[in-house]
């Protein structure tokens, strides 16, 4: 697999000017969300606004990779020193490489907090989108940092030291906020690395959607809270317990068919959310279901192991009846859901 990430920030509440609900549920690295704001999306959709210099979320362990590469819709407001907006993070949570943008709207590269280049005549300007890329391989003396702003490499630093810490390796990527005064925007955020056919290098400007269940499909196994088992997984941001369905028999499942997507040019992959907790101190684990054509596909068996909502991802470059790139028609006729493991 090449691609490990994507968010849009389209599930977490549909009113502008209101915290995420439910963003500290499918990142668990996250800090001060209260000072964030869900806001109006880089194309639609919505965006997250963050206003605080310890604002962050920070993908999961994504494995051990060399080579990281990812893309980020960025707007940013008026700032007094140079900030931090994305970084690279290495095993025991040491903060790699990373991208900060200066009062004069250059680019500002550092491994941790070490300066090693920055951009010249860019002049990035507040209240705009621009779409950011960065790849960085990570070694002591043969790293790379390249980074794009719309498709253009802008930054491009080769046979530098881009190893922070001890062990070479690059296990997440954090996006984080400036200071309190200070207003930074992020929308259709993807992840990937360097292995595989498809996906392993720079995807280009990309946007990232959303869509919720809103029928039955073709299995309703867990018990609803109340209702068709679909609407209580319909919300935006998640209800918490108002809604939901339960289930303990192992390989009964859910599946949902769900809203059509927006027309969009090449699909690189989907990502499937499962918002979950345990109900006892019993160990519980899901799977997440996809069914294309006459083709039912799980993935392994996550275990849930905690009381607090969480989210199950699963990210599927290919749809599984064809072995091929996602086509819109086929995701419009695919349905999604999860099984007891």
């Amino acid at each position: 697999m090449s691609l490990l990430w994507v968010e849009g920030f389209e599930s977490y509440g549909t009113s502008n000017g209101v915290a995420p609900v439910g963003l500290e549920a499918k990142y668990t690295d996250t800090s001060q969300l209260t000072f964030t704001d869900i806001e109006a999306g880089r194309i639609a959709g919505k965006s997250w606004e963050t206003a605080g210099n310890t604002s962050r979320i920070q993908t999961p362990d994504l494995g051990a990779n060399t080579t990281l590469i990812t893309g980020f819709g960025f707007k940013y407001g008026t700032i007094g020193v140079v900030s931090r907006m994305m970084a690279f993070y290495e095993p025991a949570g040491q903060q790699g490489m990373n991208l900060r943008i200066t009062v004069a709207g250059e680019l500002d590269a550092r491994r941790d907090g070490t300066f090693l280049g920055a951009t010249t005549g860019l002049g990035l300007v507040t209240g705009t989108w621009y779409y950011i890329e960065v790849k960085t391989l990570i070694h002591a003396s043969a790293g790379t940092f390249e980074v794009k702003v719309a498709g253009s490499t802008v930054l491009n630093l080769t046979g530098i030291d881009t190893l922070a810490g001890s062990t070479a390796q690059l296990r997440a990527v954090r996006l984080t906020g400036a200071g309190s005064t200070v207003l930074f925007s992020f929308d259709d955020w993807y992840v990937c690395n360097d292995s595989g056919a498809t996906n392993n290098d720079f995807l280009g400007n990309c946007r990232v959607d959303a869509i919720f269940p809103n029928a039955a499909g073709d299995a309703s196994d867990f018990t609803p809270s109340a209702g068709s088992n679909y609407q209580n997984v319909d919300d935006n941001g998640h209800d918490s317990d108002i809604t939901y369905n339960e289930d303990s028999t192992s390989t009964n499942q859910d599946l949902f068919n769900y809203e059509s997507m927006p027309s969009v040019g090449t699909i690189y992959g989907i990502q499937i959310n499962t918002v979950c907790r345990e109900t006892d101190a019993t160990t519980f684990s899901l799977k997440t279901l996809s069914k294309t054509g006459t083709t039912t596909s799980a993935d392994t068996a996550q275990t849930i192991g905690t009381t607090t909502y969480t989210t199950l991802t699963r990210v599927l470059e290919t749809d599984p009846d064809t072995a091929s790139a996602w086509t819109i028609s086929g995701l419009n006729s695919a349905q999604f859901g999860y099984e007891t493991g």
